[in-house]
């Protein structure tokens, strides 16, 4: 079953000045036979935008481009997240990561129903964008061993020779752990130490003929290849937070029903679909959390003047 037609991907590119009255600013990259629908989407993300602007203190511009195309024929794929990272050496273990742009600048510094076969994103999308983002994934052609991202780069040519830099995680994956035993809670091991025993594999600056030979001489390694396709990394369990006020990151989601429908059947919970679990999770990125957020579909959200732009600036963050 189709569940959308469009994939929007998403940028995130933060100005220099601070314009504490501009968090959000919405950048909309259409064909010009699709002006309404992208009207509809760009109400969307500004509301979205709001609810994020009252759960953090932001104090950086943020620059959204949105870009509507085709998906195909298929039209199963909804849409994915890939955020710009930068190589930032995190102050609390001194272990060099990958940070969302948008993390590292705050550092510094509708329209008729939802129809049955849609699903509502906008807000999900962006916070991902704003770093709820692991690199932890399968190799290309690999499904035995899941690694951080090679090099720290998600545009390495697979055909060209390589020099080894090192598997980078997120400042997201600094604070997860593996349970080998799901029923012991002290088997708990760091997933940062176990990056650092594969980036052990073979000495930084190692130069490899392409990538495939690399990966190859990683699972002639010592190093664990026991891993599973289930689901993402990136999402709460589905189970746990379904009907809680942290439904926003399970890994499903739901056809025909709004975000305002989901925040009426799980309480209206301050926030406005940020849950508590999910926003102690911004604050250990990095973000600064308003402690006293709006409630649900019923709030008056934070003003902030979220403003169109017309601008061809590169693509960062890709939904």
């Amino acid at each position: 079953m189709k569940r959308l037609t469009f994939l929007f991907p998403i940028l995130l590119v933060l100005l220099p000045t601070v314009l504490s009255q501009d968090i959000f600013q919405i950048d909309m990259s259409c064909p010009p036979e699709s002006t309404d629908i992208c009207n509809k989407l760009e109400r969307e993300f500004v509301h979205s935008g709001e609810i994020i602007a009252s759960n953090l203190v932001l104090n950086t511009n943020i620059v959204v481009e949105v870009i509507y195309e085709p998906l195909g024929e298929d039209g199963e794929k909804l849409g994915g997240t890939t955020p710009t990272l930068m190589k930032f050496v995190s102050p609390q273990d001194q272990v060099e990561r990958l940070y969302p742009t948008a993390l590292l600048k705050q550092l510094n510094t509708g329209d008729g129903d939802i129809e049955p076969t849609q699903v509502d994103v906008s807000l999900l999308s962006l916070v991902h964008g704003l770093g709820f983002s692991s690199t932890w994934e399968f190799p290309p052609d690999r499904e035995t061993f899941i690694i951080p991202r090679l090099n720290g780069d998600d545009d390495i040519d697979e055909d060209d020779p390589i020099t080894f830099d090192g598997f980078y995680e997120t400042v997201f994956d600094a604070n997860l752990v593996h349970l080998e035993d799901p029923n012991n809670p002290n088997s708990a091991k760091r997933i940062t130490d176990i990056a650092k025993s594969l980036n052990g594999f073979t000495p930084k600056g190692t130069n490899f003929p392409n990538v495939a030979t690399l990966f190859d001489r990683f699972e002639e390694s010592n190093q664990p290849n026991d891993a599973k396709l289930i689901t993402s990394i990136n999402r709460f369990d589905q189970d746990t937070f379904i009907n809680t006020a942290d439904f926003l990151m399970v890994p499903t989601e739901e056809e025909g029903v709004t975000l305002q429908a989901h925040l009426q059947r799980t309480g209206n919970n301050p926030g406005g679909g940020i849950g508590p679990k999910l926003r102690s999770v911004l604050k250990t990125l990095g973000y600064t959390v308003n402690a006293n957020p709006p409630m649900g579909s019923t709030s008056t959200l934070q003003k902030r003047r979220f403003t169109r732009r017309n601008n061809q600036r590169k693509s960062l963050i890709r939904f």
